[in-house]
């Protein structure tokens, strides 16, 4: 019988901030390739890259085959992004949300992202939240789509206890995790509907590329989907998390319920 690997990749998500004023930094686009060598010659096997924005800084780890591998990697990960800050003069943090920074002073999209801006303008424009993103390997394609159907119900409750996001330009919010409603204004987000097959999961993606409504695949944010180049179920859901440890915690959990689903 056919069992996938569970093998297990981190991405988060860091803000970056202004040593003086505590404010997301708006980071120097133009030195990003520098950084990015230096994390590499240290740590080669780290994926990095910048999301929507300059204050968004987003790293990964390598694949891992188990969590005390995950958690040896991701301690390094987080000591080489703190590096890049003290060389950089930068501070990072990490929540899901900034506590009082606005979003219109900090959200000049980067130039492989203003096609995105230019179709969604100010819903995409105030897109200042940080995630986690779980991946886990199912390298079997039709088996990571019934994993995600049935692992729907879950979500909610993952996110429960995976939320850093309570305030919002300054205010509390009342909410645990603001930035799942932020996301839920973008489109093709929020948990997927079922599908019958990866087939047709597929089907749904070239359509939208075929009719022009995205260029690829990865314009698909659902919270739980067949990441479009890796053979792995990806886990989008949590917000980013201030201590390694709940990363873990959290990692570990979305680890045993895949493990459960296949097993059912």
């Amino acid at each position: 019988m056919y069992y996938p690997s569970l093998n297990i990749g981190i991405e988060e998500e860091y803000q970056l901030i202004d040593p003086q004023s505590r404010e997301l930094l708006g980071y120097v686009t133009q030195s990003m390739s520098q950084e990015k060598m230096l994390v590499r010659e240290r740590s080669p096997d780290f994926a990095f890259a910048q999301r929507f924005n300059q204050a968004i800084l987003e790293a990964g780890t390598p694949v891992c085959a188990d969590l005390r591998e995950a958690s040896e990697q991701l301690l390094r990960l987080r000591s080489r992004i703190l590096e890049l800050g003290q060389v950089n003069n930068f501070k990072v943090a990490a929540a899901g949300t900034h506590p009082f920074s606005r979003w219109g002073a900090q959200t000049e999209p980067l130039p492989r992202f203003r096609a995105m801006a230019d179709d969604a303008q100010m819903i995409v424009r105030r897109m200042l939240a940080f995630g986690l993103h779980i991946h886990i390997g199912v390298e079997d394609r039709e088996l990571a789509v019934d994993v995600m159907n049935t692992m729907r119900y879950t979500l909610p409750h993952i996110l429960c206890l995976a939320n850093s996001s309570p305030f919002w330009a300054g205010r509390n919010t009342g909410l645990k995790s603001y930035r799942s409603v932020l996301l839920d204004a973008l489109p093709r987000t929020g948990i997927p509907g079922l599908y019958n097959s990866y087939q047709e999961y597929r089907s749904y993606v070239d359509t939208l590329v075929r009719t022009n409504s995205i260029p690829d695949a990865s314009r698909i944010f659902y919270d739980i989907l067949p990441h479009h180049r890796f053979p792995t179920l990806v886990i989008r859901i949590c917000d980013m998390l201030p201590d390694y440890r709940e990363t873990l915690a959290v990692t570990a959990l979305i680890q045993a319920i895949v493990a459960w689903m296949v097993d059912l």
